[in-house]
């Protein structure tokens, strides 16, 4: 659900949609509390109490999951310039080997190629594409052609056949990645947590009503935007916050 919500819907309408449901408890909580009729009075101290206690673990748990969110994040963008970079490093050598750069480079921008129209969509539903793995064979086979007779030819080989090695390291991360979520049990955890927080806040009694309300509704307004950032980043390869790219697109058009 969080998924197919980054893929068909816009961030900021997202944002609107979350913060206008959180809105939305607020003021239903605010209602409701004003057409009690005959309620016993509530004991301040004791609300404030729960409030301060279920506000420090809810700040505690978000702060948790989001660090940990935006880690998977640039786990993912490092993933991604370190995987472009171990190919330029392959084209690089290559340029040794008059005979051969031109087959090793055309591997490389055509697997990059690949990588950007056909397997970045995919990334966006957490799969990878065949494509991309064939292209990655490509690269393997271009380089594993190379007249290794010479010296210097079998030294750069070798070399090259590191920076594959550590290339396919990279990529079987950067798509493990692509399907790396929060588990079930911790998204019901922070929905449960918001909305507890928000009812708590509108328990509170007041004499000046409209500051009441009016903080009830800033807390809310609060509590919808942490919970967009936990959906923005939920998915390195899926939204509008999401990893880009660039660097395969820039390593090709170098090539």
């Amino acid at each position: 659900m969080v998924r197919w919500l980054l893929n068909h819907v816009s961030s900021p309408v997202l944002l609107l949609i979350i913060v206008g449901a959180a809105l939305a408890i607020g003021a239903a909580a605010e209602w409701w509390q004003a057409h009690q009729r005959g309620r016993p009075t509530r004991a301040n101290d004791m609300v404030t109490l729960t409030v301060e206690f279920v506000g420090l673990a809810y700040a505690i748990m978000v702060g948790f999951v989001i660090v940990n969110l935006w880690q998977d994040q640039t786990d993912a963008r490092e993933a991604v310039s370190q995987e472009a970079s171990a190919l330029r490093d392959i084209a690089t050598l290559s340029e040794v080997l008059p005979a051969d750069s031109a087959r090793i480079a055309a591997a490389v921008r055509t697997y990059c190629d690949v990588v950007v129209n056909d397997e970045w969509p995919l990334l966006r539903n957490g799969t990878r594409s065949e494509r991309g793995h064939d292209a990655a064979d490509g690269v393997l086979r271009a380089i594993t052609a190379v007249d290794a007779s010479d010296p210097l030819a079998d030294k750069l080989q070798s070399s090259m056949i590191d920076s594959f090695k550590e290339f396919t390291g990279l990529r079987t991360h950067r798509v493990a990645l692509a399907d790396v979520q929060l588990a079930r049990e911790l998204w019901l955890l922070v929905i449960l947590a918001s909305v507890s927080l928000i009812l708590l806040v509108a328990a509170f009694e007041s004499e000046g009503s409209k500051w009441h309300i009016g903080a009830t509704m800033v807390v809310a307004a609060t509590i919808g935007t942490i919970l967009f950032v936990v959906v923005a980043l939920s998915y390195p390869f899926s939204g509008d916050v999401s990893v880009s790219p660039s660097p395969f697109i820039e390593l090709a058009r170098s090539l």
